[in-house]
């Protein structure tokens, strides 16, 4: 036989008996006191071994799917880091374009003044 002893939120204590318990000495123990024979202690110990398990299986699954999103996030931080730098070149190269026009466009009126003033010339 074993006693089962749990309070809430404090680890199970089992401790094994030499004798049965009379029932005048199970009624006087609190609530969260449990009296098993070995067969159910048994059936129990593997339930919660069995449980234990699964959460631990759980456990280990949660922290993979865990470690695939902080890869995706990595990698998602890269694109946006590189996609950002692309969009700074573009930028960039958009403004020197910008910067080429106006300057043929000066050239443009530049050459149109030179016309102009050889034409009167002539």
């Amino acid at each position: 036989m074993f006693a089962f002893c749990a309070f809430e939120g404090v680890k199970a204590q089992v401790q094994t008996l030499t004798k049965p318990l009379s029932k005048k000495t199970i009624q006087s123990f609190p609530e969260t006191f449990v009296v098993l024979d070995t067969a159910t202690y048994n059936q129990l110990f593997q339930k919660i071994k069995y449980k234990t398990d699964l959460l631990n299986e759980m456990i280990e699954n949660q922290k993979e799917i865990i470690a695939e999103q902080e890869n995706i996030i990595k990698s998602l931080n890269e694109e946006s880091q590189q996609s950002a730098k692309i969009h700074k070149l573009h930028s960039e190269l958009i403004e020197n374009q910008k910067k080429q026009i106006e300057l043929m466009q000066q050239e443009i009126e530049s050459l149109k003044k030179q016309l102009a003033e050889k034409s009167k010339k002539k």
